[in-house]
């Protein structure tokens, strides 16, 4: 019999209204809970429907790692036993969340995906990414990184501080602390995963090592419908 798992994830939400809500709606039914992480001064804020029955948390958007810790701290108040940062414009399949649930359940406390799929909002086209040194599994995306709780306590999360690089920032404090090594998951194996890009692509180094997939093939294989700019 495996552990017992509660499953919620953490979306800290900015300026992409329409797409952050499709989002939402993709992912409420697939984890146990979402934290929802708004701020007051937002120029086109998500809609945090009843429906989701989401976990609202209000925070300013400057600096980004406190931002993410008032996430943090809401996820592991509600009895989070796992928690999964998710990017407001990025999609997790139902079988990449089985997944992470499966592995929790067997006492997996940190995993993350090593490829994904990428969709360009501004012209539609889609990519299959693997980062460089595919075979190292710190690199791995930091949307869809699962962590066990008592991991995050540890650690203490993001630096409140920290305005960049947030990813590494986590994993860097992660290490610190004693966390497991990150388990590194191929979508071909964990299921598939679709991160978007618009005006600014945030991921060259990944970028650098992809070829063109069929967005089409790539929206039914997340299961998702991706808002474009």
């Amino acid at each position: 019999m495996g552990r017992a798992v509660k499953l919620i994830a953490v979306v800290t939400c900015w300026g992409r209204g329409e797409l952050e809500t499709s989002v939402l709606h993709h992912h409420a039914p697939l984890f146990d809970a979402l934290v929802v992480v708004v701020s007051p001064d937002d120029p086109d804020p998500v809609d945090v429907r009843p429906e989701l029955s989401a976990l609202r948390v209000e925070a300013p958007n400057n600096p980004l790692g406190a931002k993410h810790n008032a996430g943090l701290t809401k996820a592991l108040d509600a009895g989070a036993s796992h928690v999964v940062v998710l990017g407001s414009d990025d999609y997790l399949s139902a079988r990449y969340v089985a997944t992470l649930r499966e592995l929790a359940a067997a006492g997996c406390e940190h995993a993350a995906l090593l490829d994904g799929y990428r969709i360009d909002r501004r012209t539609g086209r889609a990519s299959h990414e693997v980062g460089p040194r595919s075979d190292a599994s710190e690199r791995v995306y930091g949307s869809g990184r699962m962590v066990a709780a008592r991991w995050m306590r540890a650690c203490g999360g993001w630096t409140p501080e920290r305005d960049r690089h947030l990813d590494s920032d986590l994993a860097d404090r992660l290490e610190a602390a004693g966390a497991p090594r990150v388990r590194g998951l191929r979508m071909s194996d964990a299921g598939a995963a679709c991160f978007t890009t618009g005006d600014v692509n945030m991921w060259p180094r990944w970028s650098a090592h992809s070829r063109p997939a069929d967005a089409d093939e790539v929206r039914r294989l997340v299961g998702c419908r991706v808002v474009m700019d």
